[in-house]
């Protein structure tokens, strides 16, 4: 090798190496503010204006609550419900997040039902550590039942969502997840449809409208490997409406 090529190669291999050191460096740095903003904020809602929870009239008739799966739900897909709906989820939102922030907010007032969507980021550390499987699905059902103990003393009807399934897995996502993660999804959700039949608690199964038969959702429907794009929100909106909007409708109507 000349020396014209062995400059090439030291050139491109320094430039790789400061692109490596860069992108670590940008990701660490994005990780330490998170990290940070976390511990300031442990709810993660204080960009959040809690004057919408009460508007002008009376208190809103629906919150949606949860993790990033509700925030990404278009509230207005809902509106055949004919209520004052305001969306309340939050990305990356633990269970416990989603309880100490709904304990907040009845603080100010409360809705005449609670559409709730979460666990998903309770049961996705499993991908890192599978030996706590099983006491993050409890922690998980445990902060959901809390969550409808609540409603039940604030005389607040309540829709539980399932856990929506996973989509096709990204390469990146393989370094932080295991087979362990959607078995333990399924299981959270059959616990939680019994748990809501044993309770009579509004069950909202999304299996059956997202999944394919190995309990992944739809390409037509995915967005990233734990998301569903605007046509899934759009089929589930349909259903829900479907399926519970009579009740919904009618009990609100008794309420005012």
């Amino acid at each position: 090798m000349d020396k014209m090529h062995l400059k090439l190669v030291c050139f491109l291999l320094m430039s790789f190496l400061l692109l490596l050191g860069g992108t670590a460096i940008y990701f660490a740095r994005k990780y330490y503010l998170s990290y940070n903003l976390l511990r300031l904020d442990p709810l993660e809602d204080q960009s959040f204006k809690k004057e919408l929870l009460v508007t002008q009239e009376n208190i809103s008739d629906i919150w949606m609550i949860g993790d990033s799966r509700m925030a990404r739900w278009n509230q207005d897909l809902l509106s055949p419900l004919n209520a004052k709906i305001i969306n309340l989820g939050i990305e990356g939102q633990t269970t416990s997040q989603v309880l100490s922030r709904l304990k907040n907010y009845l603080e100010i007032g409360n809705p005449k039902w609670l559409i709730l969507e979460a666990g998903i980021n309770d049961l996705k550390i499993i991908g890192l550590k599978k030996d706590l499987a099983s006491c993050l699905a409890e922690g998980c059902l445990e902060h959901i039942g809390e969550i409808v103990e609540l409603c039940i003393k604030k005389d607040i009807d309540i829709l539980i969502i399932n856990i929506f399934p996973t989509g096709n897995i990204d390469l990146p996502r393989r370094l932080v997840w295991n087979s362990s993660v959607d078995p333990a999804i399924r299981e959270a959700n059959m616990k939680l449809k019994d748990y809501c039949e044993s309770n009579q608690k509004l069950f909202f199964d999304t299996y059956e409208l997202l999944c394919t038969k190995n309990f992944k959702i739809q390409k037509q429907y995915q967005d990233g490997f734990l998301h569903i794009n605007e046509k899934g929100y759009k089929v589930l909106s349909q259903n829900l409406i479907n399926e519970f909007g009579a009740i919904i409708n009618s009990k609100l109507a008794n309420n005012k």
